[in-house]
């Protein structure tokens, strides 16, 4: 009997000691995780073992002047593509994209910062996806200027090539400096003006085209006076006889060259002025 019971606490103590190390196991197991699961799960919606899915996020952003050393938080969506931040929208209606600044990967907890053109960082801290942002507004001193390249504003007002390259060397600028809205605006008002002037240039030199007198003979014999203009037109010198005493003047002139006989013509004196004076004339030469 003795023996069998000897048998039976050894057997029952083995069993203690089996359990108490499978337990403990399991503890240490859990403890530092390294019992496999089919599924991570991450605290920020949209986030995948390769980063973040491209998209809309609402992120907490500290928006950070050095030159003013103004900190202020804000909660705005930002843009995700290929795990980086690759635009802030403000609640405003603007935005700041990289035309203004590099992007920056995020890391495994949703965070970045990135740096503007413009000097300011604005550190980003996704919160989720999809989700419902309240969008705030930045102050309008906070909100970074949109700038553009000269070639940018070009573009906005169409300018030609031709255009382009009289605006740099009157202005001495170059294609990538910088411009704000404002200047961008400016520059389009003095390239209408510009082509306002040659639309009236072009017209006044079509005018000198087609009839332009170049010269007044002016003759008096017995209190009688005469006068004989020369017209060039199209690159033909014409000779017209004035009938009457009243004084010609300058400027272009409309008349039928294949017309002799005496004919009205008519002289705009001012190019800028549409004012006609009428003289009987033929052509004598």
């Amino acid at each position: 009997m003795t023996k069998s019971n000897n048998n039976s606490n050894s057997l029952l103590i083995f069993l203690i000691i089996t359990i108490v190390i499978v337990v403990l196991s399991l503890l240490l197991f859990k403890k530092d995780g390294s019992i496999p699961t089919d599924e991570t799960e991450y605290l920020i919606a949209g986030q995948t073992e390769d980063g973040f899915e491209d998209g809309t996020y609402c992120a907490e952003v500290e928006y950070y002047n050095p030159n003013t050393g103004t900190h202020s938080p804000y909660e705005l969506e930002v843009e995700v593509s290929g795990n980086q931040v690759v635009q802030i929208n403000f609640g405003n209606g603007g935005w700041l994209d990289t035309d203004h600044f590099s992007p920056e990967d995020l890391d495994s907890d949703g965070q970045c910062t990135i740096v503007s053109d413009r000097n300011y960082e604005y550190t980003i801290q996704l919160v989720e996806k999809d989700g419902n942002c309240r969008q705030d507004d930045i102050p309008e001193e906070e909100e970074p200027e949109v700038l553009f390249s000269l070639q940018q504003c070009a573009q906005i007002y169409n300018m030609s090539k031709s255009e382009l390259n009289k605006y740099m060397r009157d202005f001495n600028v170059g294609p990538n400096d910088q411009y704000t809205e404002e200047m961008c605006e400016s520059m389009g008002d003095y390239i209408q003006e510009i082509r306002k002037l040659n639309q009236k240039w072009g017209k006044t030199q079509n005018e000198i085209k087609n009839g332009y007198i170049t010269n007044i003979t002016r003759r008096s014999a017995f209190g009688v006076t005469s006068q004989v203009v020369t017209i060039q037109k199209n690159g033909i010198v014409y000779q017209l006889e004035v009938r009457g005493s009243e004084e010609c003047t300058m400027g272009t002139a409309i008349f039928d060259e294949n017309n002799y006989d005496w004919q009205l013509v008519y002289i705009k004196q001012y190019p800028d002025r549409e004012s006609y004076s009428g003289h009987y004339m033929r052509i004598i030469l």
